[in-house]
């Protein structure tokens, strides 16, 4: 599999994952708008400083394979996981607010 690949699943695999983790709890989504900023702070925080520590292993880095899969499986996944799932909550959010503004 080419790296190109791999990346495009990954993110397919972390969407999916967020997509099922909205639809499966529901109540997770925040129900002001301040914390939605909060998490979309975190998930930015998430993507800048922990995505890096796994994107090493799709760079070709040598190393460990244990170590490879536990920075990929352990710290890239689950960011980009919460980062999609706070899209989707901003995504839900946005359509909220245009629902009620265009009335």
């Amino acid at each position: 599999m080419g790296e190109g690949a791999f990346v495009t699943c990954l993110l397919a695999g972390a969407a999916a994952i967020a997509l099922w983790t909205d639809a499966r709890l529901p109540g997770l989504a925040p129900k002001a708008f301040a914390g939605l900023t909060r998490h979309f702070a975190g998930a930015l925080v998430a993507l800048v400083v922990l995505t890096p520590l796994g994107a090493h292993v799709v760079a070709g880095e040598t190393t460990s394979a244990v170590r490879s899969l536990v920075s990929l499986f352990a710290i890239a996944l689950p960011a980009l996981v919460y980062a999609m799932l706070v899209a989707l909550w901003l995504i839900r959010v946005a359509q909220q607010a245009l629902r009620g503004g265009l009335r």
